[in-house]
């Protein structure tokens, strides 16, 4: 026989699962955040919130992101606002918001953030809007800037 294994038999190492990386289901709507809020206020830990566009996902927001979750202990709730003219569809940066290992669940709040604020009662909010408008800006005058050369 040849060097190694038989590429025709079986490893008995082979993982023979296939994970799941699909994270939609933290996407819930009003009612469904406002039941989830109330679990996590009555076991003592209230939600925490962060209020942002999510339009340009930068490293500075997983770090956030990952702060907030290690520093409050309730469910951690990303709001998910519009930005006046949106760059990226609502419901894409909502998967993208759920994809975050610190995310706990993503509210897709088109109408801005009171309705979901109102709903959760967080005890810790973040609102990251204007930064995420900075943040936006830059981007498009970048791609301008390299569209000129």
């Amino acid at each position: 026989g040849g060097i190694g294994p038989d590429p025709t038999k079986e490893s008995p190492f082979e993982e023979r699962t296939t994970l799941s990386f699909d994270t939609r289901h933290k996407i819930v709507t009003l009612d469904q955040a406002r039941n989830l809020a109330e679990e996590s206020h009555r076991s003592g830990s209230p939600p925490t919130a962060f209020v942002t566009h999510l339009e340009v996902l930068r490293a500075g927001h997983v770090r956030t992101l990952e702060e907030l979750a290690a520093a409050h202990a309730g469910k951690l709730f990303v709001i998910l606002t519009d930005p006046e003219s949106p760059l990226v569809p609502l419901e894409d940066r909502a998967e993208l918001g759920a994809a975050l290992r610190a995310v706990d669940y993503v509210v897709p709040s088109p109408d801005g953030a009171a309705p979901a604020l109102a709903a959760i009662h967080a005890g810790f909010t973040v609102n990251h809007e204007e930064e995420d408008r900075g943040l936006t800006r830059q981007l498009i005058a970048h791609v301008r800037n390299r569209s000129r050369i």
